[in-house]
């Protein structure tokens, strides 16, 4: 797999360890105590931006969303079916921080994304 990516979701110290293999072999690098998490979002995993509002799931943040919205998405995984069929413009945005002021990773939705209207500007999203 080309640029793997995982999401801690718990606070700890992780080793990392890197396989690969070619037509030659495989070769497996290990780092120690690589990875450090610390902290626990202590806020919902969505929000609309220029809004204190936070939601559980893009769902319910896409029922309240009006035309030029930015719905946010902390870097997590989320599974749901989110749906929306108004024709209105909206950017969905992932992989922010616990308190959305950086977006440096991915979120990742496990279901389907369905847009019956509008449009809808998706960016750092993995929809598996």
């Amino acid at each position: 797999m080309k640029n793997p990516l995982h999401l801690y979701t718990n606070s700890g110290t992780y080793s990392v360890s890197l396989t690969v293999t070619t037509p030659g072999g495989q070769s497996i690098i290990t780092k120690n105590n690589y990875i450090t998490v610390s902290g626990i979002c202590t806020d919902l995993p969505v929000t609309i931006s220029d809004t204190n509002a936070y939601y559980p799931s893009i769902g319910s943040a896409l029922g309240v969303a009006v035309n030029g919205d930015a719905i946010m998405i902390q870097g997590t995984n989320l599974t749901e079916s989110p749906t929306t069929s108004q024709d209105i413009s909206l950017m969905l945005s992932g992989g922010y921080s616990c308190d959305y002021s950086m977006n440096p990773g991915f979120s990742v939705i496990r279901g389907a994304m369905t847009i019956g209207k509008g449009t809808m500007t998706i960016e750092n999203i993995i929809i598996q």
